[in-house]
């Protein structure tokens, strides 16, 4: 789901909703930062795409899926024999992804401390 704006009005949507009906309509993606500005942010096809695909599980995904969302997101499938082992290699970026995102909430900033 992607939440979209025309200025005036603020929903949530599926991004294929959003692409096929409501980009032509005059709509864009909604953000707030942390003060709670609004700003628009010119998501590329290619980042559609792959937050579209994230919300299908991975079992469910073809082959062009997968080789399109690796380049995306500049995963190396170098090495990889068969899809099922493409299909790991994303998880694997999943996991790492998500352990950094953790790691950053509410750590210790010790190890920026410069003398």
């Amino acid at each position: 789901m992607i939440e979209i704006t025309n200025g005036v009005n603020r929903i949530k949507v599926t991004n294929g909703a959003f692409e096929t009906i409501f980009k032509r309509q005059g709509f864009y993606p909604y953000f707030e930062n942390e003060d709670g500005d609004s700003f628009q942010s010119a998501l590329t096809e290619d980042e559609i795409f792959a937050s579209e695909l994230e919300e299908k599980p991975i079992s469910q995904w073809n082959k062009d899926e997968v080789s399109r969302y690796a380049t995306i997101k500049e995963i190396d499938l170098g090495g990889t024999r068969n899809l099922r082992e493409r299909k790991a290699r994303i998880r694997s970026y999943w996991d790492e992804r998500d352990s950094l995102d953790v790691e950053g909430e509410g750590g210790s900033d010790d190890e920026w401390d410069v003398d």
